[in-house]
């Protein structure tokens, strides 16, 4: 996970980046992240936690896995 200061860091190095004429999947590259990445960042500035209700498909796969682990 990246900290919250990393992601201001990054998401001011990709808006400097594109005010500079680079698009905006180039400079996601150049840091190694997705642009849906930077679109979470820039969209939810809050961080909240995973919950069944946001990622459901992740939420599913976690069950799923916690049950067939037991033995």
């Amino acid at each position: 996970m990246t900290s919250h200061p990393d992601r201001q860091h990054a998401v001011n190095l990709i808006q400097e980046a594109q005010l500079n004429g680079v698009p905006l999947v180039k400079a996601c590259v150049s840091l190694n992240l997705s642009v849906r990445t930077y679109q979470s960042w820039t969209t939810n500035q809050s961080s909240t936690p995973i919950s069944g209700q946001s990622y459901p498909g992740l939420y599913r796969t976690i069950n799923c896995q916690r049950r067939s682990a037991k033995p």
